[in-house]
C-alpha cells in the first residue's frame, strides 16, 4: 500500500517538473512582436530598391516620351523647311522664267521687225541696215533664247535673204511670207516659254549660206 502511494507521488512530481520545464521553455521563447525590429532594415532596403527601380523605369519612360516628341518636332521642322525651300524654288523659277520671257519678247520683237523691214522696205539703205542687224541676231544673241521652231524659221529666212535681190519681186514675196512665218514662230515660242527647251533639237553648227 505504501509502495503504491510512493509511485503516485513520484509520477505527480515528474508531471509537475515537466510542466515547470515547459513553462520555463515558453518563457525563454522570443515573442513574435520582438521580431519586428529585426525585419525593419530589410523592409526598408526592399522599399528603397523598389523605389529606385521604379524611378529608373519612370526616367526611361520620360526619356522615350521626350525622344518621341523631339523626333516629331524635328520631322515637322524639316518638313517646314522643305516646304519653304520648295516655295522659294518655285518663286525663283517663276522669276527666272519671267525674265527669260521678257528677254525673248524683246529679241523676238526686234528680229521680226528687221525681217519685216527687209521684206517690205523700198529704201535700199534701210534694207541694207536691217539686213546687217538681222545677221547680228542670227549669229549672236538670238541663238541663246530661240526654240526649235524659231531656229528653223530663222534659217529659212536667212537662206532666202542670202540670195535676195531687191529688184526681183518673186524674192520679195518670198521674204514677206517667210517674215510672217518667223513672226508666227516667235509668237508660238512666247506662248510656250514655260516649257523647258530641249537642246537636242538644235544642230551643233549654225547653217552657212553659199
Amino acid at each position: 500500500m505504501e509502495t503504491s502511494q510512493h509511485n503516485d507521488d513520484a509520477i505527480k512530481a515528474a508531471e509537475l517538473e515537466r510542466l515547470r520545464l515547459e513553462i520555463a521553455k515558453l518563457k525563454e521563447q522570443t515573442p513574435w512582436h520582438d521580431y519586428i525590429p529585426r525585419f525593419i532594415p530589410l523592409v526598408t532596403a526592399v522599399i528603397a530598391v523598389a523605389g529606385f527601380i521604379w524611378g529608373i523605369n519612370q526616367f526611361n519612360t520620360d526619356q522615350k516620351s521626350r525622344a518621341t516628341k523631339l523626333s516629331a518636332d524635328m520631322k515637322m521642322h524639316a518638313e517646314t523647311i522643305a516646304n519653304q525651300r520648295n516655295e522659294l524654288d518655285k518663286k525663283t523659277e517663276q522669276e527666272f522664267r519671267k525674265r527669260f520671257w521678257e528677254e525673248r519678247l524683246a529679241d523676238y520683237r526686234q528680229v521680226t521687225k528687221l525681217a519685216a523691214t527687209i521684206a517690205m522696205s523700198k529704201t535700199p539703205k534701210e534694207v541694207e541696215d536691217a539686213r546687217s542687224e538681222f545677221w547680228v541676231y542670227y549669229y549672236g544673241e538670238l541663238s541663246l533664247i530661240e526654240d526649235k521652231e524659231v531656229f528653223d524659221a530663222m534659217v529659212e529666212f536667212g537662206q532666202a535673204l542670202h540670195s535676195f535681190k531687191q529688184e526681183r519681186p518673186s524674192k520679195t514675196e518670198q521674204l514677206k511670207r517667210l517674215s510672217y512665218k518667223l513672226a508666227r514662230a516667235c509668237r508660238n515660242s512666247l506662248k510656250d516659254t514655260w516649257e523647258p527647251i530641249t537642246l537636242k533639237d538644235f544642230p551643233e553648227e549654225v547653217p552657212e549660206f553659199k
